[in-house]
C-alpha cells in the first residue's frame, strides 16, 4: 500500500519518540514529521529551487488563488474543530468520546470516498473549462452519483445506527448510536457541499470559495452553541439541520451563480433522486424494528442491510433520471 510506504519514516519516529519516554508527545512528533517528510521528499524530487521575484511573471493570480485556498483550509479546520472542543469544555471527556467515535464512523466512509473522486473530477473540469455543455455534464454525472450514494448512506444507517456502532465500536459506546443516528443525515449534504466545491477551485473563483466556507464557518459554529445545552446528540442535530436548511442552499446559490452549472440545475440534481431516500429509510426502518428484537446487532445487519439496498436498487431501476446516472 503506496499510504504504508509514505506514512513508514512518520511511523517509526513515533515509534522512537514514544519507547524514549515522550508520552502523547509522540502523536504531534507524528503529525509533524509527516509534514516535513513529505514536504522534504517533494522538494527534492521536483528540482525547484527559489529565485528572485520578476515582474509581469503571470504569478500572482496563482499567489492570490492560493491564499484563498490556504483560508479556506483554514476557516474549515477552525469551524470543524469547534464541536469537539466545545463537548470537551462544556460537558466532559465522556461526552467528547462518544461524539469523536460516531463523527469517526460518518466522515472515514465519505473521506475514502470524496478523495480519489477529487483526485480525477477537478483536474478533469479544469481542462473542460472552454468546453460549457461537456463541462456542465461531466460535472452533474458525478454530483448525481453523489448524491444517490449520500441518500443510500443515510437510508441505510439512520434506522441501524445501534447495531452499526455495537458492531463496530462495541457494547461500551452505545452511548454512540443516538449520535451517530444524528449524523447520518450529514451524509445528505456534506458530500454534494465538497462537490459544489469543485466548481470553485475547477474555475478558480477563490473568493467564493472563501466566501462560501467564512459564512458556513459561521453557521457551523452558531449551530452547534444551539445544540450544546441538549449534550452530545443536541450538537449532532444541530449540525445536521444546519448543513440540511443553511449551508446547502447557501453552497447551491453561490456555486451557481457563475459558470456553465446554475443553481438550478444544483437543486434538481439534489431533489430528484429523494425516492431512493425515501424507499430505503422506510424499508429499512420497518425491517429493523420487526427484527430489532429477535435478533443480535450483527445478524441484524446482515438481514437489513441487503433488504434496504435491494429496495433502493428497484427504485433506481424504476426511476429513468436515477437509472441513467
Amino acid at each position: 500500500d503506496h499510504r504504508d510506504l509514505h506514512s513508514y519514516p512518520t511511523r517509526r519516529s513515533s515509534d522512537l519518540m514514544a519507547a524514549t519516554g515522550w508520552s502523547y508527545w509522540s502523536l504531534a512528533g507524528a503529525s509533524v514529521s509527516t509534514a516535513a517528510f513529505r514536504v522534504s521528499a517533494i522538494w527534492v524530487m521536483s528540482g525547484w529551487r527559489p529565485q528572485r521575484p520578476t515582474s509581469r511573471s503571470g504569478v500572482r493570480p496563482l499567489v492570490s488563488f492560493g491564499a484563498d485556498l490556504t483560508l479556506v483550509g483554514v476557516v474549515h479546520s477552525v469551524s470543524r474543530g469547534c464541536d469537539n472542543i466545545f463537548i470537551g469544555r462544556y460537558l466532559g471527556t465522556d461526552a467528547v468520546g462518544l461524539y469523536s467515535r460516531a463523527t469517526a464512523l460518518l466522515t472515514r466512509p465519505i473521506e475514502r470516498l470524496i478523495g480519489p473522486v477529487y483526485s480525477v473530477i477537478v483536474p478533469t473540469l479544469s481542462r473542460l473549462q472552454t468546453e460549457p455543455e461537456r463541462y456542465r455534464r461531466v460535472f452533474l454525472q458525478v454530483f448525481e452519483g453523489l448524491a444517490i450514494g449520500g441518500c443510500f448512506f443515510t437510508g441505510l444507517f439512520l434506522p441501524l445506527a445501534h447495531p452499526v456502532v455495537m458492531v463496530v465500536l462495541g457494547e461500551k459506546w452505545g452511548g454512540a448510536a443516538p449520535v451517530f443516528a444524528a449524523l447520518t443525515i450529514a451524509a445528505m449534504y456534506v458530500p454534494l457541499s465538497t462537490a459544489t466545491s469543485w466548481l470553485y477551485t475547477s474555475q478558480g473563483r477563490g473568493r467564493d470559495l472563501l466566501l462560501t466556507a467564512s459564512i458556513g464557518g459561521c453557521i457551523i459554529i452558531g449551530s452547534l452553541i444551539v445544540g450544546l445545552p441538549f449534550g452530545p446528540t443536541g450538537v449532532a442535530i444541530a449540525y445536521s439541520s444546519a448543513g440540511i436548511v443553511a449551508i446547502l442552499p447557501l453552497t447551491f446559490k453561490i456555486g451557481g451563480r457563475r459558470g456553465p452549472v446554475s443553481t438550478t440545475d444544483l437543486w434538481v440534481s439534489y431533489t430528484r433522486h429523494w425516492p431512493v431516500l425515501a424507499v430505503v429509510l422506510g424499508v429499512t426502518w420497518v425491517t429493523g424494528a420487526l427484527t430489532a428484537s429477535a435478533l443480535s446487532p450483527l445478524v441484524q445487519l446482515f438481514v437489513c442491510v441487503p433488504v434496504g439496498l435491494a429496495a433502493g436498487a428497484t427504485t433506481v431501476f424504476l426511476s429513468p433520471p436515477t437509472r441513467r446516472v
